[in-house]
């Protein structure tokens, strides 16, 4: 807990958790505006339906894989600039300890960025007059895209701990977040897993056999990475 409080102590001047609850916001608001567009397009719809199809595929595919960047970037960034790795690494805590801590806290963002979006989506929902509970595939997806989205987050930890410079972590995350909103359209996807987490919100994915090998392979992916950065931290030398 001490390393936790520690890492955190060092981030908090850049406002990581209040840019976590506030790019939903953004997405949501955008979505009540739109949700009346959509009502006269199609009167059937309702208030869950609408405020997905006009706020979950911006969220999703824009706005959360660019605050990871941003928060990723700025925690290597602190080290680099203070000369914290050569302080970290002469610390008595294991390494690997570290390591875990500091993809604990990239975490920690991820899951308030989702469940702050859950939380909005539902009082926007009910705003717009919904009835009943939020849909149970909403809460499904959100823990198929905190899954799916591992290996970008991974990646980017990588390339952040790996690199002094910004701009190779910031092209490749770019890069990956325009790639997929192209991809995701055409048949391809399946072979581009950085469009997996959109692909689960476009809609064409409801059996668990269709998503279990996104999930899958998201996983394995991830593994990989993870564990060659854990292992390459460990074994850093201090200069």
């Amino acid at each position: 807990m001490k390393l936790l409080k520690a890492e955190l102590l060092k981030l908090k001047r850049i406002p990581i958790f209040e840019m976590a609850i506030l790019a939903p916001a953004l997405v949501i608001l955008l979505g009540v505006k739109f949700y009346s567009f959509f009502k006269l397009k199609m009167p059937q719809i309702t208030p869950w339906e609408g405020l997905a199809a006009s706020s979950l595929h911006m969220f999703i595919g824009v706005l959360l894989p660019v605050l990871m960047m941003y928060v990723i970037l700025m925690m290597g960034r602190i080290e680099n600039l203070n000369n914290g790795w050569k302080q970290i690494l002469v610390m008595p805590v294991k390494r690997g300890t570290v390591y875990l801590i500091k993809y604990l806290v990239v975490l920690l963002v991820l899951i308030v960025a989702l469940v702050s979006y859950l939380a909005q989506y539902t009082i926007a929902a009910y705003f717009l007059c919904a009835k009943g509970m939020i849909p149970v595939e909403m809460l499904v997806n959100v823990i198929y895209i905190f899954i799916t989205i591992q290996p970008f987050v991974a990646l980017l930890f990588f390339l952040s701990n790996r690199f002094n410079s910004l701009a190779l972590p910031i092209g490749v995350a770019m890069a990956f977040v325009l790639s997929s909103m192209i991809i995701v359209q055409s048949s391809y996807w399946k072979y581009a897993p950085w469009t997996y987490p959109l692909a689960l919100v476009q809609g064409g994915l409801k059996k668990l056999t269709q998503v279990l090998p996104l999930l899958l392979i998201s996983s394995l992916i991830f593994i990989i990475i993870f564990f060659l950065d854990m292992h390459s931290f460990k074994s850093k030398d201090v200069i």
